[in-house]
């Protein structure tokens, strides 16, 4: 809790059917400044929503968000 808090750039690497519960339980802890950037891949299970819109949702403030992607599939992970 005390490095989260302390941290500008959090980056969240969860499987998307627990996106919105992990935003849920850092909000308290975050830094008005932080910046939110993940490698969670997928759509809200529930309601098929982008996850950036589960982010704003659940954070209630604007903050920076980002995303970091990359190759989904073995095969595409063997090409690189």
């Amino acid at each position: 809790a005390t490095a989260l808090a302390a941290s500008r750039n959090i980056h969240v690497v969860e499987p998307s059917h627990l996106f919105r519960e992990v935003l849920r339980q850092i909000k308290p802890m975050m830094r008005p400044d932080a910046r939110l950037v993940w490698a969670t891949k997928g759509l809200q299970a529930e309601t098929g929503r982008l996850l950036q819109h589960v982010a704003r949702e659940a954070l209630r403030h604007q903050i920076p968000l980002a995303v970091i992607s990359g190759p989904t599939f073995a095969k595409d992970l063997a090409r690189t």
